[in-house]
């Protein structure tokens, strides 16, 4: 596999620097090198670090398709380095609540993109990019609360179909033989507040610093209202009856 690429802003930024654009440059040239000797290419890594999700989207969706035209249709697309990444401030966020929002929304993005594998970066003892742990107090972060909620998901073992208007949040589901679960970010949402079809035993949480809290909420005939600002994440339950 090959070869860790830092990045494809330059296909689709309006304002992307010539750096940037060479990354674009590189990969066609590597794969025209790849198939001229005629090497295997059973994965292509690359790395993306930003604080928009449609930009991991346009990403995959480029590299998929960059492939797919070079002839490689059966080697995987592997995100092998992805975080929050604001241009300057990256850092002062990565770990905090607006930083765990962006995450949830970047993970739910993923399930429906071409990427078949993503490693989050990273998990190291006081390194800068770890956003899993608050490194001047070697707290969880929200975002290593956000991490173990999907992973909820994950065991379920079943994605639910979830139908969303652009301007919603982002939304993932999963359901096992007891237990549906749900995954809410409202990252960069407009709407003040969304409404959620629920059944009176749904149980929801709020992502805080220490992670979720239960909250009270009052379904009006199947419908719960919650508020919607950045920063808010929402885990949810129901048991199927």
């Amino acid at each position: 596999g090959g070869y860790g690429s830092s990045g494809f802003y330059g296909a689709f930024r309006e304002n992307a620097t010539d750096f940037q654009k060479s990354f674009v440059t590189y990969f066609t040239d590597f794969l025209s090198m790849v198939k001229k000797q005629d090497c295997p290419l059973d994965f292509f890594s690359w790395h993306i670090y930003t604080d928009d999700t449609s930009e991991i989207v346009k990403s995959a969706l480029f590299v998929r398709e960059t492939l797919d035209n070079n002839g490689f249709n059966h080697t995987e697309s592997h995100l092998n380095e992805w975080n929050y990444g604001a241009e300057g401030g990256g850092f002062d966020k990565m770990d905090t609540l607006y930083g765990a929002a962006f995450i949830a929304s970047a993970l739910i993005a993923m399930q429906s993109i071409p990427v078949d594998a993503a490693q989050y970066y990273c998990a190291s003892y006081e390194a800068r990019y770890n956003g899993l742990m608050n490194i001047r107090t070697l707290k969880y972060s929200p975002v290593m609360h956000v991490m173990n909620a999907f992973a909820k998901l994950y065991e379920n073992g079943n994605e639910l179909s979830v139908r969303r208007k652009e301007d919603e949040p982002f939304i993932l589901a999963s359901a096992d033989e007891t237990t549906v679960r749900g995954l809410i970010s409202c990252y960069r949402c407009e709407k003040k507040e969304f409404v959620l079809k629920a059944s009176d035993d749904c149980e929801v949480y709020r992502l805080k610093e220490s992670g979720f809290e239960a909250i009270t909420i009052r379904n009006e005939n199947g419908s719960i209202r919650l508020p919607c600002h950045n920063d808010e994440v929402y885990y949810v339950t129901l048991k199927i009856v």
